[in-house]
């Protein structure tokens, strides 16, 4: 386990260089997507002649929170990974405010105390599963690892697919014993898409309200099964808030230009499509746009490209039960320009810090 196949584990995970005026500690930087955190870890080698003592650290952790915390208004979780020859003298490290790991130079393994955390942001997983290391705890033992467990929990995907099933539930209590034509009255008259009221009359409004109607359980069924799959992904790569504005805002747009090119045709639409589309095109973009190793990336991919395949025969327009490929295909396209600009945004931060130094 060398220090260049530490580094080259966090440039794969999307880690830049952040210079710093401290000489005997490298730092490497990933803001994550959501915007709003930040993971720092400092490398160094306790046997090196400039090595830092415990109150260095501690002192340079400080001056991390700081930074991060007060100036930049982050949230900044921050690790030590220290390259050591002597894993009982460098016991002294333990029991201190900052989180660190040993990386034994003579027995190969990486060490991880008991009062310290077991993982940081995954990469446990890729150092010791790169070239087969071993792996031990204060006591010493080794263990085989296992891909780190999330405890992520994707609240803003259970909370539309609460409104979608709920609004759901809500019109099919009131349509039971209704005709189809009378069924079909009711989704306009409650705010399906229908392009002369909406450019016509102004009704809008009609352009959000569709996003949460469905014309059967099959539609509800496919399009949650979708949301819940899709967007469990998507909220935790881009974060919470900026992937509730995502399915919002493509959802809206696919509403609009789905109107829009159906304008002067007698055809209601309905449905949660759009969005969901948006968010598949989010995925995509960034799936393909991060630092990951080719065969992640194919495999991502080929999951995506079954999503797209079953969420493709959910439909969208209540004329026939017919699939309003046009919503579908609008989505998709927005949220793949979601995607770039999130991309692009997240790219000139991270070359800003890379490219200025940081005092800690």
């Amino acid at each position: 386990m060398t220090h260049d196949s530490i580094i080259s584990t966090l440039k794969r995970k999307g880690y830049s260089n952040l210079f710093s005026n401290v000489i005997n500690i490298e730092f490497y930087i990933r803001y994550l997507p959501d915007g709003n955190s930040v993971k720092v870890i400092g490398i160094t080698d306790s046997s090196s002649q400039n090595a830092p003592s415990v109150e260095q650290i501690n002192a340079v952790y400080n001056r991390i929170q700081q930074r991060f915390v007060l100036v930049e208004n982050k949230n900044v979780d921050t690790i030590f990974i220290i390259f050591s020859d002597n894993i009982e003298k460098d016991k002294v490290y333990n029991n201190n405010i900052f989180n660190f790991w040993l990386i034994d130079k003579i027995g190969d393994r990486l060490i991880v105390f008991e009062n310290q955390p077991d993982d940081f942001d995954s990469i446990k997983y890729d150092i010791l599963n790169s070239d087969n290391y071993s792996y031990g705890n204060s006591r010493n033992r080794r263990a085989r690892t296992r891909a780190p467990k999330s405890d992520f929990v994707p609240y803003v995907t259970i909370m539309l697919m609460g409104i979608n099933i709920f609004i759901f539930i809500i019109t099919w209590l009131s349509t039971i014993g209704m005709s189809e034509t009378q069924k079909i009255m009711f989704m306009v008259d409650h705010g399906a898409s229908y392009s002369s009221l909406i450019f016509d009359s102004g009704e809008y409004y009609r352009l959000f309200t569709c996003m949460f109607l469905h014309s059967g359980i099959s539609h509800i069924f496919g399009n949650m099964v979708a949301l819940f799959l899709l967007g469990m992904s998507a909220e935790k790569l881009y974060g919470r808030f900026n992937y509730l504005i995502m399915y919002l805002v493509t959802g809206l747009l696919s509403s609009f230009v789905s109107a829009w090119i159906h304008y002067g045709n007698r055809i209601i639409s309905v449905g949660a499509s759009g969005a969901i589309y948006g968010i598949l095109g989010g995925i995509i973009i960034l799936i393909l746009g991060q630092n990951k190793d080719k065969n992640s990336k194919a495999l991502n991919v080929l999951i995506v490209v079954i999503m797209l395949v079953y969420a493709g025969r959910s439909g969208g327009s209540m004329q026939g039960s017919s699939i309003d490929y046009i919503a579908h295909f609008s989505g998709m396209v927005a949220g793949m320009i979601f995607g770039l600009v999130h991309l692009l945004l997240l790219k000139m931060k991270n070359d800003k810090i890379k490219n200025s130094a940081v005092r800690f």
